[in-house]
């Protein structure tokens, strides 16, 4: 189900049940397309909103009437990480092996990607980064690659990080964070490929995907070991908080120096950072 609540008191304004499960979170943008809708509209919003499912179908929405603009049904496979919108383009991954660019217009597919045939492989839960000439992505087989953002194609690869689905980008846009597989936080050139830090952090094994955030020259991330992770413009690091022995979800920042974590056993935390 698709559930609607008024924001201001939190009551149910509307329901509207779908034959498939909704995995990944919603996406809500400024539509630019077509605007092809039976009933009218009493305001000049262009919002509109991507609703993806289990079974690999993406449907963009009017956000004001919820008719429909557009569907896409060419992934075979769930989709379950937050599509990533980067001008006209729409960028997610399926459990169908192939990484997936379509026109936020129309709902065409302009590109797909793929490196690997095994599902065990698939870029599904990796959400990509962007310098606006790449995208980034991390894999299963600890592969971190580059992605040709306008053809799809592979500018480069890199297995020496062991990066596990976790990237992040600077906010220059010239540094990349990869959270490994076990104990390394490593920050990668994005121009030349070279490490610039391997920081053991000792946190053992990590598979949770997330993606670190930067900072005022502070990188932010949450772990599998239930921490909310600080690394300094110094390289050095220190858990800034302990949600309990739950994974802990990508850091979101909400306000200059406030921001949100959440784990996976409900707990949501607003914190504040003071220099």
């Amino acid at each position: 189900d698709l559930v609607i609540l008024n924001a201001k008191n939190g009551e149910q304004v509307q329901t509207i049940g779908f034959d498939d499960a909704i995995i990944a979170p919603l996406v809500i943008f400024n539509y630019t397309g077509p605007q092809n809708l039976l009933m009218p509209k009493y305001t000049k919003s262009t919002a509109a909103i991507i609703i993806t499912t289990a079974s690999g179908k993406v449907t963009c929405f009017d956000l004001e009437t919820l008719q429909e603009h557009w569907a896409n049904d060419d992934a075979k496979g769930m989709i379950e990480v937050e599509p990533t919108i980067i001008g006209n383009k729409l960028i997610y991954g399926s459990w169908d092996t192939y990484l997936y660019c379509l026109d936020t217009k129309n709902g065409t597919t302009i590109w797909k990607w793929k490196e690997s045939d095994s599902f065990y492989y698939s870029p599904a839960v990796c959400k990509p980064v962007t310098d606006g000439k790449n995208l980034f992505i991390t894999t299963p087989e600890k592969v971190t690659y580059a992605i040709d953002l306008r053809q799809g194609v592979t500018s480069w690869k890199k297995k020496v990080y062991n990066g596990w689905e976790s990237i992040g980008i600077s906010k220059d846009k010239r540094k990349l964070f990869v959270k490994s597989y076990k104990d390394h936080f490593h920050i990668v050139s994005a121009v030349t490929t070279n490490w610039l830090k391997d920081i053991n952090m000792k946190f053992g094994i990590d598979t949770m995907p997330t993606t670190p955030i930067e900072w005022e020259n502070n990188i932010l991330f949450g772990a599998t070991d239930g921490n909310v992770y600080l690394i300094d413009k110094d390289s050095k690091y220190k858990s800034l908080l302990f949600l309990g022995n739950a994974r802990v979800h990508s850091v979101q920042q909400i306000g200059y120096n406030q921001f949100l974590a959440s784990n996976m056993d409900g707990q949501i935390v607003v914190f504040k950072i003071f220099n």
